[in-house]
């Protein structure tokens, strides 16, 4: 993989460091929840203790707190954005190696001689920068020395159509196509871990229910199963694992029927190969992020 200019090393960096954040906050939020049903259930059962206040329940006072530090956590999410940096950066990212693609592939408006091409990339690297400000500040603390045209870049174009075609076939085509592979397995096998888990949870509820009709246990645990369940629920629902699983294998079928039976031999060829599989990548990428925001 030929080495990318060093805004995708930034906006690459920045994307992960965001998503990082966004995800630990909500982690969070959703096991002070959880925590939070599991102290009210308990707080029946642990009496009121005596002090020369007036009685205090402690479960009751610690369900409290837990549910000021969710609400808090809740706010500081939303304050910080850190989904929209997570997006914007990953936009950023993924336009920034396509753009690299083209101007390494020799495709216009990049089919021109070397010096105006270096700087017609970096008006069009400027511009995917300056559509996505929300990741600005994420990229700030994520910075790159790297040039905007590497030296693995200039090697790669300087080829000739074939040796060119070769290069994208194996770092680019071939690369995202095991990209789209594994990662389509590891989310239809994430998404039946999550749905066994929440199916679970449902289960033992429905279970305490009838538990609690024979008085064996307190009803209050049937609140501790519903809060975990609806967690379990709101994670398969932020991830999105079947939607995903879907959507890469549909790109894995279009980027395989798109790779050509012999290997072009003019840089029309090339050129109209390129922006088909670039064309359909962007496009995932940019349903992706139209549902995320």
């Amino acid at each position: 993989m030929p080495k990318m200019p060093g805004v995708f090393e930034s906006a690459d960096a920045a994307a992960v460091a965001a998503q990082q954040k966004f995800i630990a906050f909500l982690v969070a939020d959703l096991v002070l929840l959880a925590l939070a049903a599991i102290l009210g259930a308990l707080s029946p059962l642990d009496g009121r203790v005596k002090t020369d206040s007036p009685e205090v329940d402690l479960a009751a006072l610690g369900t409290g707190l837990l549910l000021v530090g969710g609400l808090v956590l809740s706010v500081a999410a939303r304050t910080g954005q850190f989904n929209k940096r997570w997006f914007a950066a990953r936009a950023i990212a993924e336009s920034v190696k396509t753009e690299a693609w083209r101007f390494m592939m020799r495709t216009p408006p990049h089919n021109v001689d070397n010096s105006a091409a270096d700087g017609i990339l970096k008006g069009k690297l400027k511009q995917i920068l300056d559509a996505q400000p929300e990741a600005h500040i994420e990229m700030a603390s994520s910075p790159s020395a790297e040039v905007w045209v590497s030296t693995e870049m200039s090697q790669v174009r300087a080829l000739n159509v074939v040796e060119r075609y070769t290069r994208y076939l194996t770092d680019r085509l071939s690369n995202q196509k095991q990209w789209y592979a594994e990662n389509a397995r590891k989310n239809r096998r994430t998404e039946g871990i999550w749905f066994g888990l929440g199916i679970g949870t449902h289960g033992v509820g429905v279970g305490l229910v009838f538990m609690a009709l024979l008085k064996i246990v307190s009803l209050d645990w049937v609140g501790v199963l519903t809060t975990l369940a609806a967690s379990f629920i709101a994670w398969t629902q932020l991830r999105d694992h079947q939607r995903l699983a879907n959507s890469y294998g549909l790109i894995l079928q279009e980027l395989a029927m798109l790779e050509p039976s012999t290997p072009p031999t003019t840089e029309e060829g090339l050129s109209k190969l390129v922006e088909e599989v670039e064309r359909t990548i962007s496009r995932e990428h940019t349903l992706w992020i139209s549902r995320k925001l």
